[in-house]
């Protein structure tokens, strides 16, 4: 092997090593909060588009606790506004849905698993969640825009598997926010997470 060939394979490892861990540092930025007995999750937002008709998805990932964990998210484009009575304030409600991206979306149910000290019989995100949301004094029409909060409602029709969670999502600042509503919803919002419900 010629010397500018060795020079050439360095120089390749190098740049290989430098970008690999600038990618690795991205994934470093995600953050765990137990703060007051709740479990929170922030993602940084790796990736945003609007797909046809209008919807806005969003692919979150990051790591924690040594593991890569992430999820996509599905916005609806079909909000409809409530007002709130004797407020000057609305509340939208329409659909959202989460989404598996793999085996990080099966870690995210695996950490969630641990942080609750409870079982994930099958470890495995199922690909897609439907779920039921309401905007909290915001419209989530304007998630490319806004920061949005919202309260999903997952099984809305079982009374033993219905689960509600909080999901933020800033797109300016690139973070999504998984985040606890109540532990009594632990169990149910683990399986769904983890496929059985």
């Amino acid at each position: 092997m010629t010397n500018s060939r060795i020079a050439r394979y360095f120089i390749v490892g190098f740049l290989s090593a430098l970008f690999g861990a600038a990618k690795g540092a991205d994934l470093l930025s995600g953050h765990l909060s137990t703060a007051e007995g709740f479990v929170d999750i922030d993602l940084p937002i790796v990736q945003t588009e609007s797909k046809s008709p209008n919807v806005v998805s969003v692919v979150a990932r990051g790591k924690i606790h040594g593991s890569v964990v992430g999820l996509a998210v599905d916005i609806s484009p079909t909000w409809t506004e409530k007002p709130i009575e004797n407020a000057r304030a609305s509340v939208y409600w329409g659909k959202v849905r989460l989404r598996s991206i793999g085996s990080e979306s099966d870690a995210f149910s695996k950490l969630l698993a641990g942080l609750y000290h409870m079982p994930c019989a099958t470890a495995k995100m199922p690909q897609r969640m439907e779920a039921e949301a309401v905007g909290l004094s915001n419209d989530p029409r304007l998630v490319k825009s806004t920061p949005t909060r919202m309260k999903l409602f997952l099984n809305s029709n079982s009374q033993n598997n219905y689960a509600e969670v909080y999901l933020n999502l800033d797109l300016n600042s690139k973070v999504l926010q998984f985040h606890e509503k109540d532990p009594g919803y632990r169990a149910p919002l683990l399986r769904a997470l983890c496929g059985e419900s």
